[in-house]
């Protein structure tokens, strides 16, 4: 495709402007003066020789879609529509009462565009497609003229906030109703390529200006970001990130901030008319080694950026904006930078001239927040847990990729509760099932396995299959079958294929031989003796091929709270089910006690997403850990997971629990009863039950 990209003054206006005043700025804080202008943007300070003659037009990098952000303090002089007559003396009465100053906002909706941006831009580690220049000022002719009388062939209806009908284009009013409502923000103009570079409407229309002073000084801010829909949740939920703060904005999480300093440099051989050297072209996009470049460190939820195939992996997540990257040097321990991770994943870390070879930096990175980290060149990443220790990098030689992850505690949720309750005797199959699937969306699929269960993409199935080693066998023959498309179901009538199947998956998370305490008839992995655990599999701990890796194993018997533990993906358990000393006797008492240390222990020690199992008797527990049926043919343990407290005025009266009859809306919950002082936890119907838990560690 043709160039289009432009500087942001033409050549007559480069002209007027003393190179020798150029002074070029990344904004470290948000100005004090300008709305919305987020760190990493461009400030370009410079002076204008002819003062007395019009400001230098602002022209965009990209045609699109213009909208104009008023200042906050002007919201309510802007005027109705009726208030509109497209004369010189309504204009004059806008500009004195300070309504046309503000911030010119534009995205690349057009086709084309956005498909040139990308061809333009491969340079780039994330090519922009919105930017956002303040402080502008709307001329007469720029809204009279641009906005006010396009061709009747571009025109769009338009409804205003409180009009009952829109305004067709070929109404005498639509030109004052594209003035007011372009003045509040709520109508965008839009900026077109033309036949060929002549024709673009960017240089062809008049533009707004930049706001210069008297003594034709000037500060001009640039913002340059991609927005986009997130990877792993919906989009809304960038909104949490950005209290008060509208998308349109600059400063709005969903909008990944790239330095435009860096961006203009980068594409200064496609700008028309900046390709060849002009003095304020030069001052305005030095580049290294006379002045700062940028290191990209980037950020992804999946363990790969590139796919074999040689396609790149998405990565937006609503999670990175509320995260924040320390970069520290590790000469001096001082902070060169910090800020919010954007949703692209990409942080642009300033490197000095001078910084280079013999002195090329060594950083520490740090995140703060609740994601767990990794180096992405860990070899099969996947199979290890995050962790919080600083990451070491130069700056000039490494290419930094991090996994961020999120806590499992959270990520058990993130796969929606099912609409109906599958109910019957499936809690085990269940709770193994969401934990399984959790694991593979957070380790591998970066949130992106249950953002939409019933729908995996292809990428998503890439990544899976390329983490265990599978793109050779055939797809009937891959594990990603198992958990492709929200399987194996909820309402699995085989609970006992479908629970191997899962097994399958586990499988290469924890590849190391299982220990046994004598010759085993039958070789097992870890993963394999972490799942009969979860199952409380009595049958497979008391068989002779397998029971060597039972006799000792003190995590039997207490289910998904054991396989936790045993497989290192808890650090000891948050309670056990084992009675203490004291608790040991037969007198009532005794166990009154037992039952009350275990209720308190709920109470006080759970995190979200807690593995759980319960027996209704203390001899059925002990009955497990023996190796024995506990209760043949009956049903009396229970396999759960935390979800949260219930609590009133801020005391925690009961646990939320997810399990067979929990669904969409609805999860189960299991008040606190008794008093302080003999605190039980009931199930149902059930008597006063032998809770084990464990915590989530990653």
């Amino acid at each position: 495709m043709r160039d289009f990209l432009r500087f942001m003054f033409s050549a007559a206006d480069r002209d007027r402007i003393d190179p020798g005043s150029i002074i070029v700025e990344d904004t470290t804080v948000p100005p004090a003066d300008q709305e919305g202008v987020p760190l990493q943007s461009m400030k370009i300070s410079g002076t204008v020789i002819d003062p007395t003659a019009p400001a230098p037009q602002l022209r965009p990098l990209f045609p699109g879609e213009t909208r104009f952000l008023a200042k906050a303090a002007m919201a309510a002089n802007l005027p109705d529509w009726s208030d509109v007559d497209l004369t010189t003396a309504t204009y004059n009465s806008w500009q004195t009462n300070g309504i046309l100053e503000g911030t010119l906002r534009v995205i690349d909706q057009l086709p084309d565009v956005k498909k040139g941006l990308d061809e333009q831009g491969a340079s780039l580690q994330e090519v922009p497609n919105i930017a956002w220049y303040s402080p502008v000022i709307l001329s007469e002719n720029f809204l009279y003229n641009t906005v006010a009388n396009p061709p009747l062939s571009t025109r769009k209806k338009i409804k205003g906030p409180n009009s009952p009908v829109a305004v067709l284009p070929g109404s005498s009013n639509w030109p004052k109703h594209a003035v007011a409502w372009f003045l509040q923000g709520l109508y965008p103009h839009i900026l077109r390529l033309g036949a060929d570079a002549t024709q673009d409407d960017i240089i062809r229309l008049d533009m707004p200006t930049i706001k210069m002073a008297a003594d034709g000084s000037f500060d001009l801010y640039i913002t340059m970001a991609r927005s986009q829909p997130a990877s792993d949740r919906k989009s809304h939920l960038f909104d949490d990130a950005s209290p008060g703060i509208g998308r349109l904005w600059a400063a709005h999480s969903m909008n990944g901030i790239i330095p435009a300093r860096h961006v203009y440099r980068e594409l200064r051989n496609n700008l028309l008319d900046a390709n060849l050297s002009h003095a304020v072209v030069d001052a305005i996009l030095i580049d290294w080694p006379n002045a700062r470049r940028y290191q990209p460190v980037r950020f992804t939820r999946t363990w790969l950026q590139t796919l074999a195939s040689g396609k790149k992996v998405k990565n937006c997540s609503v999670y990175f904006p509320k995260q924040k990257i320390k970069v520290r040097n590790l000469a001096d321990d001082s902070i060169r930078l910090e800020r919010e991770i954007p949703a692209h994943g990409v942080v642009y870390v300033p490197v000095e001239p001078g910084e280079t070879g013999a002195n090329q930096p060594q950083v520490l990175i740090e995140i703060s927040g609740n994601m767990k980290w990794l180096d992405g060149s860990t070899p099969n990443s996947w199979q290890f847990k995050g962790d919080t220790t600083p990451l070491l990098y130069h700056l000039e030689t490494d290419q930094p990729h991090i996994i961020l992850r999120l806590p499992m505690s959270q990520a058990m949720f993130e796969e929606p509760q099912p609409i109906k309750a599958p109910k019957g005797p499936r809690c085990t199959y269940l709770s193994f099932r969401r934990t399984v699937r959790a694991l593979v969306d957070n380790r591998i699929a970066g949130g992106r396995l249950n953002r939409k269960p019933g729908k995996t993409s292809r990428p998503v199935r890439a990544l899976i299959t390329e983490a265990f080693g599978e793109t050779g066998l055939s797809p009937a023959n891959r594990r990603v079958r198992v958990i492709v498309k929200g399987r194996p179901p909820v309402a699995a009538t085989d609970l006992n294929a479908a629970q191997e199947k899962l097994r399958r998956v586990l499988q290469p998370f924890f590849t190391a031989p299982a220990v046994a305490a004598s010759a085993p008839g039958k070789d097992l992995t870890v993963a394999d003796v972490g799942y009969y655990i979860w199952l409380s599999s009595v049958t497979i701990a008391s068989h002779a091929d397998t029971s060597p890796y039972f006799v000792n194993n003190v995590h039997f018997g207490r289910g998904g709270a054991g396989a936790l533990v045993y497989l290192g993906l808890a650090d000891g358990y948050a309670f056990d089910s084992n009675q203490l000393p004291s608790e040991i006797g037969n007198t009532v008492d005794d166990a009154l006690g037992y039952y009350y240390r275990l209720a308190t222990a709920m109470r006080d020690n759970l995190i979200e997403g807690a593995a759980l199992q319960f027996w209704d008797e203390s001899a059925q527990f002990e009955e497990v850990k023996q190796r024995r049926q506990p209760c043949p043919g009956e049903w009396c343990g229970h396999s759960l997971l935390f979800h949260s407290y219930k609590t009133s005025g801020g005391v925690r009266t009961g646990v939320n629990l997810v399990d067979q009859y929990s669904k969409r809306k609805k999860i189960q919950t299991s008040p606190f009863s008794g008093p302080d002082n003999n605190r039980r936890l009931k199930w149902d119907d059930f008597g006063a039950n032998i809770w084990c838990a464990a915590n989530w560690k990653e």
